[in-house]
């Protein structure tokens, strides 16, 4: 099962949470790519979540991970995950 969570040359996904509600997620693209980026969030026959990302040319640009918890005074920060190339982050949402 796969639910597409981004599909363009700039901006930012919808909001989406893996396995913990608690915790809200979206990728933000900085930079130009020069053709959508498409993100991806797949669920494995053993139920291991895991994030997809692929552009055809990335063109220098980044997706940048941020992420914020439920309480009503946070907000989204950078997570720290970056990816800048085509990728399958399995490990992320153990």
């Amino acid at each position: 099962m796969s639910t597409k969570i981004l599909d363009a040359t700039s901006g930012e996904s919808s909001i989406f949470s893996i396995k913990d509600a608690a915790v809200a997620c979206k990728l933000v693209i900085s930079g130009t790519p020069l053709a959508n980026v498409k993100a991806f969030i797949c669920q494995s026959q053993t139920d291991q979540f895991f994030l997809k990302i692929s552009c055809a040319n990335w063109n220098s640009a980044l997706v940048k991970l941020y992420l914020k918890t439920s309480h009503i005074e946070d907000e989204f920060s950078e997570s720290g995950v970056i990816y800048s190339q085509n990728l399958a982050d399995v490990h992320f949402f153990k």
